[in-house]
């Protein structure tokens, strides 16, 4: 989804249309800090793997988070084929 967006930026920026680019920079920067959080607290939830799947135009993606302590201790990303 990163690397789309960025693609998406830098076409909007060459096409100079300058307030497109801005907006999705600024979704990349969100995209970003969600991906980069590690301060998830759950409290009811003190141990667990949290599996997230997206299907979306004919591509897969399955994230699973790593919740320990109640902390978000990282995730990692698969893209089945």
């Amino acid at each position: 989804v990163r690397e789309s967006l960025i693609n998406e930026m830098e076409e909007a920026s060459s096409k100079m249309e300058f307030e497109k680019a801005a907006s999705i920079r600024d979704r990349i920067k969100v995209l970003n800090s969600v991906i980069a959080s590690t301060s998830i607290n759950i409290k009811s939830i003190l141990n667990a793997d949290i599996i997230a799947v997206c299907y979306n135009y004919g591509i897969a993606v399955i994230q699973v988070f790593f919740i320990r302590s109640g902390l978000n201790f990282g995730n990692k990303v698969y893209f089945p084929e």
